[in-house]
């Protein structure tokens, strides 16, 4: 399995266009992706503009697909220019 967190700060100003671009963005890896194992999007309960998405994928196959994806480019596409600053990834290991 391969996991990654992303997190990123969008304007306060584009907080409901960012939410609306993950809604379309999951819906997307769910009706595309049965190798992707968990893919949640958080938004932060204190900082409203703060979001991470925890992913965890079959393999690096199904990594690599989501990562080609027309809907994760186009997501990136719409999402960075709402952002504070660049996205983070981080890969994580499952410890349990």
């Amino acid at each position: 399995m391969i996991s990654y967190k992303i997190e990123y700060t969008v304007k306060k100003s584009e907080i409901n266009h960012a939410i609306g671009l993950v809604f379309r963005f999951i819906d997307s890896i769910r009706n595309n992706e049965p190798e992707s194992i968990i893919y949640h999007a958080y938004q932060d309960s204190a900082k409203s503009a703060e979001f991470m998405h925890i992913m965890t994928f079959k393999n690096a196959h199904a990594a690599k697909i989501h990562k080609e994806s027309s809907y994760a480019k186009k997501f990136a596409e719409e999402l960075l220019p709402l952002c504070e600053k660049e996205l983070e990834y981080l890969p994580m290991i499952l410890i349990r």
